[in-house]
């Protein structure tokens, strides 16, 4: 068994650290360095080999070295030895890609932006040399890096930061790799249709992958039995950033740090249990509020517990990033709050093993992350993850999914095209806004359900899909996102209080379809008067509904022994109420049996379930988005199984906790949650 698999407690400090000033890290001390992360509980410390300033924290012969750490050459060897000796694995830290001093030294390893410049040296307030992987020179820099990390640190995992484009390079390097593999020229935006710049980000994200492997390999070569981890964060940040499934596939663990409220939280350990080789994934976050930036700030008690817990509800390993003070102190005040978090968090470590108990798959693709709908033809400006600007792409769509799931119980887990031999274990799967999957995963979903699961989806980008699933064809767009759905042959059930007259608006654009069968169809399309580009409209503040269509909103049909329904639009990307609500109807149409877990709380209370063996786990979570936390009322929580229990506890102490069994069902109460509780169901 690998160390990291009951390694929960993790800590980094961030140590980007200049050297222009003799005070910056002139107080550094490994011994009281080491005497913090034991006040703090820490079992896993992430130490600082290099930074994104570029210096080294050892006496390199391949790059500068700190000038503290020239006059103290064996400070960081020291410290990661007083770890080991203090039990504390220890993980060296390297940054990718993000180093100022190779890009300043070597200006021909240097990213260029589309303006063919290096974007600190236009942007003198943008404080990070980049330097591409595609040059053959930094790469074996790279690699002599890691030789004599390898040969001078003790060390028992290492992690690389940074695997990621912060925008899309056209060095020569990038250039000529692209002219080689796709024949053609970097496209650019404002001057290529939508289709060229998505294969420019595909060949990005491939770019990244392969030298995310080319690392690990290189470090599998001379360690072969040590951990490698790549930062996976910026899967969650943007299309055109280029993390995507080769990152994964190159980490033992998957994880990256994050600083989204609690439902993203959620969400993102979730997807990072399913895509990790191996667990606990790892997930990272800032003491800070409401980044790093505010290096004074640190976040109340309870806020930091929730983060903790609900990443140890998740099964997951939680590291806390700080960042050191520039002379090379700690704020020992927040190592003791974390120590005193931490000692909450490791009572619950000996019960985090188990497989999640969900009935739903979130299906989450990060070649999705694009509307194919809503793009226009320059290849500008539709990529992002912001849900601000009203596009909706499988990322955005999935997380206001899991949101709405959430917030009503329903047992749910990501899971991703890795894990398509697995989608039988789900009743359903909900593949919100997805697109460009390949031809394998569109098989296995068709499969899915040709014998007997059921599937929501929507949008008609996946051709062969929807044309097989729902038998109709695409023949065009409403080229406007004023649109509205209205219900017809007992979509009523589905979509009321809204009708033919006062529809509900979905404010996107919508695929028009033909060729289904009438019967099939539980929702149509209508659209607003006006085109609004014209400038004509009926009402000045918006835009209401005026024109029936008998284009389909909502398909519902059997196919094989399964069952399928189909959206024109996503529903579940709209966070009011009433759109949960119909996702939750049409979910319910597609499987109407109990759900396996399910609980009378507030919707800001998640429940989370495992089961190991003849034992099932399940945790209340509070996802409050603030910043105190209430002890919230007593409610029930309710689980399914054909086995009598033979107790129920709370974890960890045991204490014994009534219950009732009938017709299936296990139900107790949870009295006084403040936070998080663990309960034992024994079967």
């Amino acid at each position: 068994m690998a160390w990291y698999s009951d390694q929960f407690r993790r800590h980094l400090c961030d140590m980007h650290i200049e050297d222009w000033d003799d005070s910056f890290l002139s107080e550094f001390s490994p011994e009281t360095y080491c005497e913090m992360l034991k006040k703090a509980n820490i079992q896993v410390a992430m130490l600082y080999w290099q930074s994104h300033v570029g210096y080294c924290n050892w006496p390199s012969k391949t790059a500068k070295v700190h000038r503290h750490f020239e006059k103290h050459p064996h400070d960081m060897k020291r410290l990661a030895e007083l770890c080991q000796q203090n039990g504390i694995r220890v993980v060296g830290y390297y940054s990718l890609d993000f180093n100022n001093w190779a890009h300043d030294t070597h200006p021909e390893w240097r990213m260029w932006d589309e303006r063919g410049a290096s974007r600190n040296t236009v942007d003198k307030t943008f404080r990070y040399g980049l330097c591409c992987p595609n040059y053959d020179e930094y790469r074996e820099f790279v690699y002599r890096q890691i030789d004599e990390m390898l040969d001078y640190f003790p060390m028992d995992g290492i992690f690389f930061d940074m695997l990621h484009w912060p925008h899309m390079c056209y060095c020569p390097a990038c250039q000529e790799r692209y002219q080689r593999e796709r024949g053609r020229e970097l496209p650019r935006k404002g001057s290529c249709t939508a289709a060229e710049w998505i294969d420019f980000c595909d060949s990005s994200a491939a770019w990244m992958g392969e030298w995310a492997g080319a690392v690990t390999d290189y470090v599998k070569s001379k360690a072969p039995d040590l951990p490698v981890e790549h930062n996976f964060a910026a899967s969650a940040s943007g299309f055109e950033f280029g993390c995507r499934d080769g990152v994964a596939a190159a980490s033992d663990y998957v994880g990256g740090d994050l600083y989204g409220g609690p439902f993203e939280q959620s969400f993102i350990c979730s997807m990072y249990r399913d895509i990790s080789k191996n667990q606990p994934f790892e997930y990272m976050t800032g003491r800070c509020t409401p980044n790093l930036k505010a290096h004074t700030v640190t976040k109340t008690e309870e806020e930091l517990t929730r983060q903790v817990l609900l990443t140890c509800a998740h099964h997951g390993a939680f590291l806390a990033i700080d960042a050191i003070d520039p002379v090379g102190t700690l704020d020992e005040r927040f190592y003791e709050l974390l120590g005193k978090i931490n000692e909450k968090e490791a009572v619950y470590e000996p019960y985090l093993t188990g497989e999640l108990v969900a009935d739903i798959g979130l299906l989450y693709n990060l070649d999705s992350a694009v509307n194919l709908q809503q793009n226009g033809e320059d290849g500008a400006g539709f990529l992002h993850f912001s849900s601000s600007s009203g596009v909706c792409h499988n990322h955005t769509a999935c997380i206001q999914t899991a949101k709405h799931l959430i917030r009503r119980h329903v047992p749910f887990g990501v899971t991703t095209k890795g894990k398509r031999d697995e989608w039988h274990r789900y009743r359903t799967i909900v593949a919100p806004n997805i697109n460009r999957l390949d031809a394998e995963t569109e098989d296995a979903l068709i499969r899915y359900v040709e014998e007997g699961g059921t599937l929501y989806f929507n949008n008609c980008d996946q051709t062969r899909l929807f044309e097989t699933l729902i038998g109709g064809k695409a023949v065009g767009t409403t080229g406007t996102t004023k649109a509205y759905v209205y219900p017809a042959n007992g979509g009523e059930r589905y979509l009321a209080p809204y009708n033919e007259k006062y529809p509900m608006p979905l404010n996107m654009t919508l695929p028009l379809v033909e060729g289904v069968e009438p019967q099939d169809v539980r929702a149509y399309i209508k659209l607003a008067y006006t085109d609004v580009q014209t400038g004509k409209f009926s009402s000045i503040h918006s835009d209401p509904p005026g024109v029936s269509t008998a284009y389909p909103a909502v398909v519902e049909k059997t196919f094989g022994k399964g069952k399928v329904i189909w959206s024109a639009g996503a529903f579940e990307f709209h966070p009011a109420r009433d759109y949960g609500n119909v996702l939750m109807r049409l979910l319910q149409a597609l499987d109407n049996t109990p759900l396996t877990v399910s609980s009378t709380a507030v919707g800001n209370v998640e429940t989370l379930s495992f089961r190991d063996g003849n034992c099932v786990r399940i945790s209340a979570v509070d996802l409050t988005d603030d910043d105190t936390f209430i002890t919230h009322p007593d409610f029930t929580v309710t689980y399914r199984t054909k086995t009598k229990p033979k107790a129920v506890r709370l974890l960890p102490m045991g204490d014994a906790i009534p219950f009732t069994y009938t017709d299936g069902a296990v139900t107790f109460t949870v009295s006084g949650l403040h936070i998080m509780d663990m309960y034992e169901i024994e079967l």
